[in-house]
């Protein structure tokens, strides 16, 4: 996962473009319908698969917030409690034309739905704005970019995935390829431990 970290950043107005100054600027408290400053472009898009697995297995992957491997990526550094609001992880990202860079994500909501059947997390990047230079020498800028995911049981051994994440960036991220590739490998881990019990339907993105 990808994101970095700095102060907190207020914007007026007026950095604001005309045509979204009705929207409130885009923060954890304003999902989807929200303004991204200027030199920034608001995404937001939500992935979701359905495994033929226990939802306890699909958990076992994915609901460790420090254990992440199964994204493609481990944290480099860690602090807090991994099921704790406020823990925070720090990975390596990458973004289009950038070397790699250390980026801390924050959890913001932690919630485990009744009768162990799955959970739901909020997470985002630590402080914004980030501004970076990109190799063919322009400048980009990422203000912010929030998640949520949602793992819940459908029956005994069905399990349904939902991700959503918004943002603002200068530039063009790919984060349904992203989500969709780390849905995948979970189902190949899945496969790997005998723990699917069909085929998995998705993940599919809007």
């Amino acid at each position: 996962m990808w994101l970095i970290a700095f102060s907190t950043f207020i914007f007026s107005a007026l950095a604001v473009p005309h045509s979204t100054r009705g929207l409130p600027l885009c923060s954890a408290s304003t999902p989807r319908a929200c303004a991204c400053p200027s030199g920034t472009t608001f995404t937001n898009s939500t992935t979701w698969a359905r495994y033929p697995a226990a939802v306890k297995d699909v958990t076992a992957i994915t609901g460790n917030y420090f254990e992440t491997a199964w994204f493609g990526s481990s944290p480099i550094k860690t602090s807090g409690q991994p099921y704790t609001v406020g823990a925070d992880r720090t990975l390596m990202g990458e973004l289009p034309n950038t070397a790699p860079f250390p980026a801390t994500e924050r959890l913001t909501m932690h919630k485990q739905l009744p009768n162990h059947s799955g959970f739901q997390i909020k997470y985002q990047m630590v402080d914004a704005p980030f501004h970076y230079n990109q190799t063919n020498g322009e400048r980009g800028q990422i203000f912010g970019y929030w998640e949520f995911m949602e793992i819940h049981a459908v029956s005994p051994i069905r399990t349904h995935w939902v991700w959503n994440i918004y943002s603002c960036f200068s530039t063009p991220s790919d984060f349904e390829a992203f989500h969709e590739s780390a849905m995948n490998n979970v189902s190949s881990i899945l496969e790997s431990r005998g723990k699917m019990y069909g085929r998995l339907i998705g993940p599919y993105s809007y």
